[in-house]
């Protein structure tokens, strides 16, 4: 049973996830708005391949993977979370490698012909892939995911906000799940991406934010579940 030290312990610490999360984003917006407005050209260096943001991207993938398996080893008895960690952390690995195409220039290689040929940027990834005339990265990364992305977010923070046996239900289900402010905060990260910051690269910002907002959002919730310190 949690006792009343370690409750208060976890409910800081996810407080304390929540409000850097929060200025985490609305830092980098400010930040982003004010080169948007002021120096575009510096706007569009900053957000090149290989340069500090897409790298950062790839880390915060990186970890979210490393968070789902932190979720694998506490339900490693449970067959159903197994999996379903398991298929997690799979995805978010598969995504932060496909973010800097499998270190493809860091390493200088090639890459097979079927894929380079056949990508929009002549890169070693499945995102750009372009098959029929139709491109993976707008069919798939885009609409598809991006769909998803929003029901996952839409689905969980309004049943919890309108009703407790939704709340209870989904609280209960150990899957980490948004709530009300995280969609508040994605629904201003979208809006400002896509209204303020209208030039070609407005991908990069919202998956280089939207990577650090999942990994803040499931690393909290896996603290309400996880094993904590009573010492210090």
């Amino acid at each position: 049973m949690l006792n009343s030290s370690t409750f208060i312990k976890k409910s800081r610490a996810t407080i304390f996830l929540r409000i850097f999360s929060n200025i985490f984003v609305v830092g980098n917006l400010l930040y982003f708005i004010s080169l948007y407005f002021s120096n575009r050209k510096h706007l569009d260096v900053v957000l090149r391949e290989d340069f500090i943001f897409e790298w950062a991207t790839f880390i915060f993938l990186m970890l979210c993977s490393g968070v789902f398996s932190l979720y694998l080893l506490k339900f490693k008895k449970n067959k159903f979370y197994y999996l379903f960690f398991a298929l997690g952390m799979i995805v978010f690995l598969f995504g932060a490698f496909e973010e800097v195409s499998w270190f493809q220039r860091v390493f200088d290689f090639k890459g097979t012909n079927l894929i380079i040929d056949n990508n929009s940027q002549s890169e070693f990834n499945i995102h750009n892939l372009v098959i029929g005339g139709i491109g993976l990265n707008k069919l798939i990364f885009g609409k598809i995911l991006g769909v998803l992305i929003g029901l996952y977010y839409l689905i969980p923070a309004i049943t919890k906000e309108i009703s407790n046996t939704g709340k209870s239900i989904f609280e209960g289900l150990y899957i980490p799940t948004p709530d009300i402010l995280d969609l508040v905060t994605l629904l201003i990260t979208i809006g400002t991406v896509y209204l303020v910051l209208d030039f070609k690269k407005q991908g990069e910002i919202l998956e280089y934010l939207l990577s650090f907002q999942l990994l803040t959002l499931f690393y909290r919730e896996y603290l309400k579940i996880a094993p904590f310190s009573n010492n210090g």
